[in-house]
């Protein structure tokens, strides 16, 4: 075979296997970077959402409620924990009382975990308390302090009646002290008392009783006696 024929033959095989190397090493990256992008595009989503705030002594809450977990990858199977090690797993996640928990989703395959927190709050139900204070005063010119007591929640408002006694008026008034002034006539007081998103409670009324001012009136019976006598009658009026 002609030399020069032999070397353009084996000069045109290299170009092939060089073309053939570069069109695999092409197709081996773009497979790769597909195969990347659908794994990041395939990553785990786990969102928490914290439960609504429960009210009531010895209330709990049930973690494995799906709208805990809502918009999180389909599939997941989730695990509930005390601490964020992942050491000690909740023993019955339908029934938790307040405090910081940590719940793991977990995807089998491909293989995927994701932890977050989840917070419950269980809200003490209201407490009225009693109201401190209650006296009697003179009409017109008189003041004093009620002071709430023993309540459990913050104070939403103090209210006031007056007889019968069957309605209420409102008092703009957040604190647990209410000073009185003024009063004209016997007035009932009590304070309006709401813990969280609870139901309000209403404390015990304190009575602040307003009594007439006094009149000294007229003594009649005035009369002359005689030395010795010893007997008479004298009697307020007015």
């Amino acid at each position: 075979m002609n030399a020069n024929l032999l070397v353009r033959f084996e000069s045109a095989l290299n170009r092939i296997n060089r073309i053939g190397v570069y069109l695999f090493v092409a197709f081996f990256f773009s497979f790769l970077t597909i195969g990347l992008k659908a794994y990041a595009d395939d990553e785990v989503v786990l969102k928490i959402h914290d439960p609504a705030p429960v009210c009531g002594i010895g209330a709990t809450v049930d973690l494995t409620l799906p709208a805990v977990t809502e918009g999180s990858t389909p599939g997941l199977i989730f695990k509930y924990f005390l601490d964020p090690e992942l050491k000690s797993e909740i023993s019955d996640p339908t029934k938790v009382g307040s405090g910081t928990y940590y719940i793991m989703g977990n995807r089998v395959s491909p293989v995927g975990i994701v932890v977050l927190s989840v917070y419950v709050e269980i809200i003490p139900p209201s407490v009225g308390g009693i109201i401190l204070g209650a006296s009697d005063v003179c009409i017109g010119s008189n003041s004093g302090l009620l002071t709430l007591s023993g309540h459990t929640g913050k104070v939403v408002k103090w209210q006031s009646s007056v007889s019968p006694f069957s309605t209420w008026t409102d008092i703009v008034n957040t604190t647990s002290a209410y000073a009185f002034d003024a009063l004209t006539q016997t007035t009932q007081f009590r304070a309006v008392v709401q813990s969280g998103s609870c139901p309000a409670a209403n404390s015990a009324s304190a009575t602040i009783t307003v009594d007439p001012v006094s009149t000294g009136g007229t003594v009649n019976g005035g009369t002359t006696i005689c030395t010795g006598t010893t007997s008479g009658v004298l009697t307020l009026s007015g």
